[in-house]
C-alpha cells in the first residue's frame, strides 16, 4: 500500500470481513439445523415402515405379510 489512506482502508475491510464473518457462521449453522431437524421428522415414518415391508430378493418385489396387517373399524 503506497497511500496512508489505502492502507486505512485495507484496515477497516479485514476487521469487516472478520466481523461479517462472526456474524453469518452462526445464522449458517442455525439454518443448517433447522434444515437437518426438519428432513428426520419428514422421513422419521420410514424407519417403520422398513421393519414391516419386506423385499423379495427372486422376483424384487416388495411385500407385507398378513400378520402385520391391522384391521380398523373405519
Amino acid at each position: 500500500c503506497n497511500k496512508p489512506k489505502m492502507v486505512l482502508l485495507v484496515g477497516i475491510g479485514k476487521y469487516s470481513s472478520i466481523s461479517l464473518e462472526i456474524s453469518i457462521s452462526p445464522s449458517v449453522f442455525w439454518l443448517w439445523t433447522v434444515v437437518l431437524k426438519t428432513n428426520e421428522s419428514k422421513y422419521s415414518h420410514l424407519e417403520n415402515l422398513a421393519k414391516i415391508v419386506q423385499c423379495d430378493s427372486m422376483t424384487d418385489s416388495y411385500f407385507v405379510k398378513k400378520s402385520d396387517f391391522v384391521k380398523l373399524k373405519d
